[in-house]
């Protein structure tokens, strides 16, 4: 549950950059992870492509990057598009 809520968290602050943008959608977004994490890439994709599916990041490109010795979660950049 407690990764739902990270992602979750994730993909409305991806959704306000598409709607300031005035973008169709996000095609994809750059995470940067701590290497104490404790979400995998895999668990953390699983549970982003269930808390996107029908928003404006829902298909996007996930790249999660390894960095720092803390466990935070950060969203780096969206890349987006119009439709």
């Amino acid at each position: 549950m407690h990764e739902a809520a990270l992602v979750g968290n994730l993909v409305r602050q991806a959704e306000r950059i598409v709607a300031t943008e005035k973008a169709g959608r996000a095609t994809e977004l750059v995470l940067t992870q701590g290497r104490l994490g404790h979400i995998s890439v895999e668990h953390l994709r699983a549970h982003f492509d269930i808390v996107a599916a029908g928003t404006a990041v829902a298909g996007a490109n996930l790249v999660v990057r390894t960095e720092g010795e803390g466990e935070d979660l950060r969203l780096v950049s969206v890349t987006v598009e119009d439709l």
